[in-house]
């Protein structure tokens, strides 16, 4: 069997897939069993699991009837796929990721900051045009997104704090696209401009705020101190706020 993975990221529109993760998240109360779900534009809905019983659940995110193709997918028997298909899948699913924590984790986030839940995809490697980044928010024209690419680090903490991160720019799109007017994309030569444009402080500084009230803590002057000042600056207004508890995703 191959998998087709086409996803056009250029011709989706908004889709607000909060409804689907709820259902996900209602049919496996057991995290460890939760499938990870991949949504393509063109794919017949199937639900497939490696040798060590790691499942994916893919559907077609066009579909009229999105909810409907999930009751019927889901109680259908699982294909098993090859080591092949399975390296295929590297930019889409990361077999190592307790999906569950992780879905049930994101609904939280995104109700917190009241917005629509994009796909959610954390891997073990980056698609080939952000290979340089941790973290990614598609398709990037505005006022919203309708993906989000998150790599799996060894450290948990930085999955987390990129992961928060991104959601957040979810959250700029929606309220304060103006932040993204003249906004220049990450390269490596011109860090220190890109990192203290408002999107990214904004984004960075709240991040920070989520880990640092749950007791995780950075050292934020390693990353310089005009930088570290604007976001000690941003992370002030953030405690004005309810906290966001990560529960059990860090321990």
């Amino acid at each position: 069997m191959m998998i087709k993975l086409h996803v056009n990221i250029d011709s989706h529109e908004q889709q607000n897939f909060t409804a689907l993760y709820e259902k996900l998240l209602s049919k496996f109360a057991d995290d460890s069993n939760c499938p990870a779900i991949i949504l393509l534009d063109d794919t017949e809905p199937m639900i497939c699991r490696n040798s060590f019983g790691d499942s994916v659940l893919f559907l077609n995110r066009n579909s009229d009837t999105l909810l409907r193709d999930f009751k019927k997918t889901i109680s259908k028997k699982e294909i098993i796929i090859s080591e092949k298909n399975e390296m295929q899948l590297e930019t889409f699913w990361s077999p190592e990721c307790n999906y569950g924590i992780w879905y049930n984790w994101i609904w939280k986030v995104c109700k917190y900051l009241e917005i629509d839940m994009p796909a959610i995809y954390i891997v073990d490697r980056m698609p080939d045009a952000f290979s340089n980044l941790s973290g990614v928010v598609l398709p990037g024209n505005r006022p919203y997104a309708t993906d989000i690419f998150i790599r799996l680090d060894n450290n948990i903490a930085d999955t987390v704090k990129t992961c928060i991160h991104e959601l957040r720019h979810v959250w700029q799109y929606k309220y304060h696209d103006d932040w993204f007017d003249d906004y220049h994309a990450f390269i490596p030569e011109n860090r220190e401009a890109y990192y203290m444009q408002t999107a990214e402080i904004d984004a960075d500084a709240f991040a920070y705020w989520v880990l640092e009230s749950n007791g995780i803590r950075f050292h934020l002057e390693d990353l310089g101190l005009t930088r570290s000042k604007a976001l000690r600056e941003r992370m002030g207004f953030f405690r004005e706020m309810k906290q966001l508890k990560l529960n059990h995703l860090i321990k």
